[in-house]
């Protein structure tokens, strides 16, 4: 099973997305709702094996959870995960990203990026 970290403050996509990766392809989706939140999902819960990320939310938006991601000592150990911008990351704050898909995008888009990095 995959461990999935969605950081996106859309209701919708955390409501749809999540439980179709989890129901269809047995994806453990963990939900966070900005950078603040899923800075702490990860200093408590271990194993995440792929996150995708928003750009624009409340709190601590995208590239500020990946500066602190890539470059916090506190989080070295996910220093080299693969992380996914989803919606509208400016192209000058991606170079933090493994990757970047802009919305709209399915499910079967994601299971795919989940596929190509957690094989």
């Amino acid at each position: 099973m995959v461990k999935v970290l969605m950081i996106d403050d859309d209701k919708d996509i955390q409501e749809t997305i999540g439980p179709l990766l989890n129901v269809l392809y047995g994806h453990d989706v963990i939900p966070a709702f900005d950078g603040k939140h899923a800075l702490d999902v990860l200093a408590n819960i271990k194993g995440i094996n792929i996150i995708f990320c928003d750009y624009n939310m409340p709190v601590l938006n995208g590239y500020g959870f990946l500066s602190q991601l890539r470059n916090n000592p506190k989080f070295s150990s996910y220093s080299n995960i693969p992380v996914i911008g989803i919606g509208d990351f400016p192209e000058n704050k991606r170079e933090l990203l493994t990757e970047f898909k802009t919305k709209p995008f399915s499910y079967h888009e994601l299971n795919d990026l989940i596929k190509k990095y957690c094989s």
